[in-house]
């Protein structure tokens, strides 16, 4: 069964230390836990969420998955898109932007499975000089 609710203390770490191989550490980044949600999957932490806002009706999301995502590719698709319908719409956004790094395959197919677009390359953006790909999505 899916729940989605709003992120508790504990949630980011546990996603964090259960982190799909390759999707960088995030240390001392802070984020916007307030307007954060959690996703389980039969009581289990799939992933967490939220949505940063950048002025009104624009926002930029981010996400952490667990390793757990590889074994439950659809319940976790399912997962990621209640979870940020429930945030666009309690942000009453018209537009969302997300990145991902150039060398992180898996959230670049995610963000294009979500709906997507590919708009640009940030050169050397990530703290270790990753390029880091923009995405936007109207809707």
């Amino acid at each position: 069964m899916i729940e989605i609710r709003k992120i508790q203390n504990g949630d980011l770490e546990y996603a964090m230390d259960r982190a799909i191989e390759n999707e960088p550490k995030m240390e001392g980044f802070v984020y916007d836990l307030i307007d954060g949600y959690t996703a389980l999957l039969d009581g289990k932490i799939m992933m967490v969420g939220g949505i940063m806002m950048k002025w009104e009706g624009v926002g930029e999301a981010w996400a952490f998955m667990t390793e757990d995502v590889r074994n439950n590719l659809i319940e976790s698709y399912i997962c990621l898109t209640e979870m940020f319908d429930v945030l666009i719409k309690e942000k009453q956004l018209r537009r969302v932007e997300a990145s991902a790094r150039a060398d992180f395959l898996p959230g670049q197919n995610m963000l294009e499975h979500l709906g997507f677009k590919y708009e640009g390359c940030k050169k050397q953006h990530s703290r270790d000089g990753i390029d880091v790909f923009i995405y936007g999505k109207i809707l």
